[in-house]
Order: C-alpha cells, then sequence, then structure tokens
C-alpha cells in the first residue's frame, strides 16, 4: 500500500474544495481519495482522482480563524458557514485530538445522520480512517452545515417487524426520479408515507442491531435494483460502524437511523432489475475494476462491500460491488 504520507499530500490538496457543487450535490473528492487509496491506488491513480474531481468543483471559501471553546453548534445548519464551522473543528482537534472532538461532536451530528445524503457522515468516517486532522475538521464541518433533523411519526399501531416494515415502505415508495440530493429526504419526511412508518419499525435493542437490521436490507434492495440512493444507505451504515466506538449509547440512535432510512427508501424510487445469475469476480479483480475508473460512487461502493465483506463473508457483497461498477 502507498504510505500514508501520500495520502495525506492528496487530501491537503482536496482541502481547497468546497464541501458541495451544482445545485446541492456533495464534494466526494476526499473520500474517493481515501477510498482508492485504500484500495490499492498508487501515486498517480491517486493524482488522476484530483484531476477528474477537481474539473468541477468549486473553491472552498476563504478560511476564519477560531479558538477552541468557539462554539461550533451555534452555526449548525447553516450552510453558508462552512470555513468558520472548519475553522472551529479544528481548532478543537488541534486542542483536544480527534476522538475528543469526535465524543462532543457526535451525539449531535448522528441525530441527523442522512445530511448531505449521508455524505457528512460517510465523509467524517473516510477521514477518521485516513488520520488527517484537517480533513476530519472539514467533514464534520459538512455534517453540521447539512444538519436538519427529521421529524418524529404516528406512535399508533402494532409495531411492525422488520420484513413487514420493509413492505410497507415498498407499497408507499415514490416513483422513479433523478439524481437525488439531500434536500430532497427532508422533503419526503413532511409526507404522510414517512408519518406512518417512520417510527413504525419494533425497537432495537442497540443501535449497532438496528445497523445489521437495515444493512442488510439496503444490501437486498441495491441487488434488486441498483439504486443510487440505496448505494448511499450502504456506504452510510458502514460509516456509522467506522465511527461506532465513538457513538453514544442510548436509545435514541436506533430511532434517528431508522427514520433517516426511511426518508432515503421512501424518497428512492427504486426500479426492478433483473440478476445475471453470473458468480461476481473475486476481490482482487473488483479492486483493479474499481482503481480502472474514476466514478466516485463506485469507488466508494466498492471500498464499503470490501470491508463489510470481510467482517460478515457473503459473495452478495462481491455482487453489489460489481453491480456498481458496471460488470453485473
Amino acid at each position: 500500500m502507498l504510505p500514508t504520507a501520500e495520502l495525506h499530500r492528496r487530501l491537503e490538496r482536496s482541502l481547497a474544495y468546497a464541501p458541495g457543487y451544482g445545485p446541492g450535490y456533495s464534494n466526494h473528492l476526499p473520500m474517493a481519495l481515501h477510498a482508492a487509496w485504500q484500495l490499492g491506488a498508487d501515486a498517480a491513480r491517486l493524482d488522476a482522482q484530483l484531476r477528474h474531481d477537481g474539473a468541477w468543483l468549486a473553491p472552498a471559501p476563504a478560511g476564519e480563524d477560531a479558538a477552541p471553546g468557539d462554539d461550533w453548534r451555534a452555526l449548525l445548519g447553516r450552510r453558508e458557514a462552512y470555513a468558520a464551522l472548519r475553522a472551529r473543528f479544528a481548532a478543537e482537534i488541534g486542542a483536544r485530538g480527534a476522538e475528543a472532538c469526535l465524543r462532543d461532536a457526535l451525539p449531535l451530528l448522528v441525530s441527523a445522520p442522512h445530511a448531505g445524503l449521508f455524505h457528512g457522515m460517510i465523509r467524517s468516517a473516510h477521514a477518521l480512517e485516513a488520520g488527517h486532522a484537517d480533513e476530519l475538521a472539514a467533514a464534520l464541518a459538512s455534517w453540521a452545515l447539512a444538519w436538519q433533523p427529521l421529524p418524529g411519526g404516528r406512535a399508533d399501531g402494532v409495531p411492525l417487524a422488520l420484513d413487514a416494515w420493509r413492505a410497507a415502505l415498498d407499497a408507499q415508495a415514490a416513483a422513479p426520479a433523478q439524481r437525488l440530493r439531500g434536500e430532497r429526504l427532508v422533503d419526503v419526511a413532511r409526507g404522510p408515507a414517512y408519518a406512518g412508518l417512520c417510527d413504525a419499525l419494533a425497537p432495537a435493542a442497540h443501535w449497532a442491531v438496528r445497523r445489521e437490521q437495515l444493512l442488510g436490507l439496503a444490501l437486498d434492495a441495491y441487488l434488486a435494483s441498483g439504486n443510487f440512493v440505496v448505494l448511499h444507505l450502504i456506504t452510510g451504515l458502514r460509516a456509522l460502524r467506522v465511527l461506532g466506538a465513538l457513538v453514544p449509547e442510548g436509545p435514541d440512535v436506533p430511532v434517528w437511523l431508522t427514520r433517516a432510512f426511511a426518508a432515503a427508501w421512501l424518497a428512492a424510487g427504486m426500479t426492478p432489475r433483473p440478476r445475471s445469475g453470473r458468480p461476481p469476480p473475486d476481490w482482487p479483480a473488483l479492486q483493479r475494476a474499481a482503481l480502472a475508473q474514476l466514478d466516485d460512487h463506485a469507488l466508494k461502493l466498492t471500498h464499503a462491500c470490501w470491508q463489510e465483506d470481510r467482517l460478515r463473508a457473503d459473495p452478495r457483497w462481491r455482487e453489489a460491488a460489481a453491480l456498481g461498477l458496471g460488470l453485473a
């Protein structure tokens, strides 16, 4: 594997770009750099990703000064406050370390795991794994500026088992849509389908149990549809696992996670696709195929599926990666 210092040099360069671009899309470059590095990219491959993504990314706004203790919470949900949020998180990480900063920030940020179509959480997990303090500050800032918790729903009726809840979501799901922005999940959460189902799933004893339940649903749905939003459920739930040791205990996190999942499922607009039935390639072949592309989403999905498969071997993870790479 390429030395970590080589990844860090590219992450430093990626900090020149804003957290989003165009009509509300997220900057995927730092996440793609880390995923490619872990999949075995060399320096030339990382540089190619920088050139490719940099062609459309906007420059980051001018930096600001901050001191430890400056309250980033006052800037939550303010999309224009990226520079100030990044400076405040950088000051906290510099003074107290990454772990202490995350322990302080995650209890609030994880109440909106869906922020930026899950990219705030995804980018933060990649930054933590990369061990780059300034990128972690930028990632947390991108999560905080998109932070907007989803409402609760109706608590009437008997709680649903997992399969029944999925069937109820499918019955209410949206028609197929074009590329989705994170704000769409907030719009869906204003509707009656969300209100009736977001809190209808039977409670889970711990957020890790709920993560496993939802990840299984997401994997099945992705294999059946190849849906773009469902891809983000897989990469988002991987990110939660990476942050797991710093995620707070208690009953709230499973609730927030379930609401975010319900909103994404209802908004996704899945269309069934036939499965080829061909055995998927092995991981070395999938990793080579991912690195032969410059598609941020294919890289991150392959990386996420590879990691999850190492925890619980299942050929469906390779099938999902192959689908994301256009090989299935």
